[in-house]
């Protein structure tokens, strides 16, 4: 492995994937395109891209793509969270449903807690 690579700071697993695609400094790092990374770097997932790219940035560089790269990571965590939100929403209805057709006045009354602690969420 190149030491170069190795001084970034990057785990063996990426260091190891960028080489074996003659990927081997900082410089020819920096001609590579996110879109290149993720395509035609074997091994190499999202974890790894994400650390090459905290790496480049901390040196003060940006690769081709990494703009739009990032905002497409965080929007698929925005999406991720807001189907989180609906899913536990469905939850408590169906806990408050159960509750209600299952006992009586005191189900009623626990359905009435489940619905405010939605309102709270």
């Amino acid at each position: 492995m190149n030491p170069e690579l190795k001084k970034l700071g990057l785990s063996s697993r990426t260091s190891n994937s960028l080489y074996r695609v003659g990927v081997n400094t900082l410089d020819l790092l920096l001609q590579v395109t996110v879109e290149e990374l993720q395509k035609q770097v074997p091994d190499l997932g999202k974890t790894g891209i994400d650390s090459i790219l905290k790496v480049v940035s901390e040196k003060g560089f940006k690769l081709v793509g990494q703009d739009l790269y990032e905002e497409k990571q965080k929007r698929n965590k925005l999406n991720r969270n807001a189907f989180s939100k609906h899913i536990a929403a469905v939850e408590r209805e169906a806990c408050a449903k159960v509750a209600e057709q299952s006992f009586g006045v005191i189900g009623s009354t626990i359905a009435l807690a489940i619905r405010a602690r939605e309102e709270q969420a």
